[in-house]
């Protein structure tokens, strides 16, 4: 039997959507830098970092986890996007929830998005330039078999 075939659409998918989470940041940084406030940068960022924790996981079922060929500011990056998408309940409130818990919710997200600040006002300068996600953005085709290169080829069980 044949190994399964590689998925480059979901892998190129990943890339891209890391890619642009990653100018994103970068964005975020530089707003932050400046002193002006990155509110509008919100919502795209939170639901980008959903996007990518899902594509993880769908990539981490093909044996392919994002995380294991990420070095330096893009494993940073990953990791703390990764915790931030864990912390995000709802996007939009569910409906016969308790007004309590909604707020927990709210309050729990909120620390979470502060956290992610902390993390982007902590980077240092240049750190878009160390990016090999950034710098790969516009070669994908050739690099996504790199970047996701498998440790081990899954097996049938024949019987």
């Amino acid at each position: 039997m044949s190994p399964p075939p590689f998925p480059h659409s979901l892998a190129r998918r990943w890339a891209e959507e890391f890619a642009e989470f990653v100018c994103l940041t970068v964005a975020h940084w530089e707003l932050n830098r400046r002193g002006v406030t990155s509110g509008s940068l919100r919502k795209p960022m939170t639901l980008r970092a959903m996007a990518l924790q899902s594509l993880g996981e769908h990539l981490v079922l093909h044996g392919l986890p994002p995380d294991r060929e990420l070095t330096g500011f893009d494993a940073d990056i990953w990791a703390e996007a990764m915790d931030y998408a864990s912390a995000i309940r709802w996007i939009v409130p569910p409906a016969g929830v308790p007004a309590d818990e909604l707020t927990k919710d709210l309050a729990a997200m909120e620390a979470a998005w502060n956290l992610w600040e902390g993390f982007v006002t902590s980077l240092p300068e240049g750190f878009c330039k160390a990016s090999r996600s950034l710098a790969q953005a516009g070669e994908l085709g050739e690099s996504l078999a790199e970047l996701f290169r498998p440790q081990a080829i899954p097996t049938a069980i024949i019987g």
